[in-house]
C-alpha cells in the first residue's frame, strides 16, 4: 500500500514553495472556498499519473509566476 507522507510544491497553481505534512491512517482535507483543495488533488494527481500536455487538453494548473512545479 502507498502512503503519501508529504508534499512539498515549488510552484503549482496558487501553491508556492508549500509544503504540506500527512499523518498514518485516513486524512481529510478541508477548507474555504478557493482555498487549493482541488489545486492539491490535482498536484496529486498529475505527480501520480503524469501532468495534462497541450497534446492532451485536461484541466492545466500552471504555476503562477514561475515555470517550475
Amino acid at each position: 500500500m502507498m502512503q503519501i507522507k508529504r508534499l512539498e510544491i515549488a510552484g503549482f497553481g496558487k501553491f508556492q514553495q508549500q509544503q504540506f505534512e500527512f499523518g498514518d491512517g485516513f486524512q481529510v482535507i478541508y477548507g474555504l472556498n478557493e482555498s487549493g483543495k482541488s489545486t492539491m488533488r490535482a498536484f496529486i494527481l498529475g505527480m501520480l499519473f503524469g501532468f495534462p500536455s497541450r497534446r492532451h487538453p485536461l484541466e492545466r494548473h500552471e504555476p503562477q509566476g514561475t515555470n517550475q512545479y
